[in-house]
């Protein structure tokens, strides 16, 4: 199975749990499908979080914006940086990651869930959480780290899952920053969460996506960042983003495709 092939196969499985989610708010009567979608409810009624604004002290170069505090079940933002949630859609994709977070790993019923690509036998549900200051105590930057996973295995099996899962997380980051894996499960937990697939191909049906503020009024309707939707658009395969950094609306591999930027 090539790398991309099984790293898509995990954000499907993360597309069904947000999915249900969604039905969930649906059937409970919290949400009536319009966008936006109500994170705060998936939050507080489907994942039973609170909320808390603490000043969370930052290495040197470090920006956080949230964090979890999974015994007490708290999101907790960081006060120091309470100007970035001025920015449209910062604030709900936060709480979108972080309930990735929670939903996918520090309090799913099987932790490890999202570990799709590693052996049934190699799963780990250890966590090294970074540990960061609050007023109100330590919070957590949940980081999953595979001990001796490969124990016992034949050397083939390693290689295979070295090439599916290590370097997939890049060596991993250092020690307390989520893996680059970790990392992109939760985000894409967000995206999927806040731009459901269903949803993002009903709102473009019939537009033709070249210029930003086309972007911006369907950003503006999910209440998330332009650039949260360029990627959420390129994941679905209704935008393409070059090289360069421009986009086109459909496939590059076809001529005469106008650009964005």
């Amino acid at each position: 199975m090539s790398q991309t092939h099984a790293g898509r196969q995990w954000r499907m499985r993360i597309e069904e749990r947000t999915s249900k989610r969604l039905r969930e708010l649906q059937q409970r009567g919290l949400w009536n499908g319009v966008p936006p979608v109500p994170i705060d409810h998936v939050a507080e009624h489907l994942l039973n979080l609170e909320y808390s604004w603490e000043e969370i002290e930052e290495e040197e170069g470090e920006e956080v914006l949230g964090c979890l505090r999974p015994s007490t079940r708290e999101i907790v933002l960081n006060e120091r940086r309470r100007e970035r949630f001025d920015v449209l859609g910062c604030l709900r994709f936060t709480i979108g990651h972080e309930c990735g977070h929670a939903d996918l790993y520090a309090l799913a019923d099987l932790a490890t869930e999202q570990s799709l690509l590693l052996p049934q036998h190699a799963r780990t549900r250890t966590y090294q959480p970074k540990r960061a200051r609050s007023t109100n105590g330590e919070v957590e930057v949940l980081v999953r780290r595979m001990h001796a996973l490969l124990r016992g295995t034949s050397r083939e099996r390693r290689r295979e899952v070295y090439k599916q899962v290590l370097e997939m997380e890049q060596r991993r980051l250092e020690a307390g920053g989520d893996t680059a894996l970790e990392a992109a499960a939760v985000n894409h937990y967000a995206s999927a969460l806040l731009m459901p697939a269903d949803l993002m191909r009903r709102a473009v049906r019939g537009i033709e996506l070249i210029h930003w503020r086309v972007l911006s009024d369907i950003a503006a309707q999910f209440e998330v960042s332009k650039e949260a939707l360029k990627h959420r658009l390129s994941w679905l395969g209704l935008l393409h983003i070059l090289e360069d950094g421009s986009v086109t609306q459909r496939d590059p591999a076809q001529r005469g495709q106008g650009e964005l930027f």
